[in-house]
């Protein structure tokens, strides 16, 4: 009788550790399936946030500054730029400046020695100098920040150029 007893024992305490293992193979399994489905989620949410920056679209707006800009989308087939004085008909009166792009349209720097003084819309130039749509806005970068004193319960808003 004891051996019976000691035999069932024995076998109740293999199926405990069977059942232990099998419980602990499921939860490792489980966590490899959540850290997989983590993962993924992860990249899917990075995708669009990873997306590049530098890519200057027609109508977008650069700063004065800003380098490595891709202006491809923005120029189409033109390589040239121009920019008319805010009264001017860009129809009928030639560029106040212009600007040829060949060779730096996928690497455009926005140098204020070439476009400082001349914020504003920036237009493509076709073949025969004419406009030919807005390539890009160009503005002056500029920073703006408040002080204030909760002592003396008053502010200071100061506006900094580039």
């Amino acid at each position: 009788m004891e051996c019976q007893i000691a035999e069932g024992l024995k076998n109740m305490t293999m199926f405990n550790f069977k059942y232990e293992e099998a419980r602990w193979m499921i939860m490792i399994k489980k966590g490899l399936t959540i850290l997989i489905v983590l993962v993924c989620i992860s990249l899917l949410c990075a995708g669009p946030a990873s997306a590049a920056i530098n890519t200057i679209r027609q109508g977008n707006t650069v700063f004065i500054g800003e380098e490595g800009l891709d202006i491809s989308a923005a120029m189409g087939p033109d390589t040239s730029i121009g920019w008319w004085a805010s009264a001017a008909d860009i129809y009928t009166t030639s560029p106040t400046q212009t600007i040829v792009l060949t060779g730096r349209i996928t690497s455009f720097t926005v140098s204020p020695a070439e476009f400082g003084g001349y914020v504003g819309n920036w237009y493509r130039l076709n073949s025969t100098g004419k406009a030919d749509g807005t390539a890009f806005l160009v503005a002056d970068p500029q920073l703006a920040f408040k002080v204030e004193d909760n002592s003396y319960g008053s502010g200071l808003i100061q506006t900094l150029p580039r």
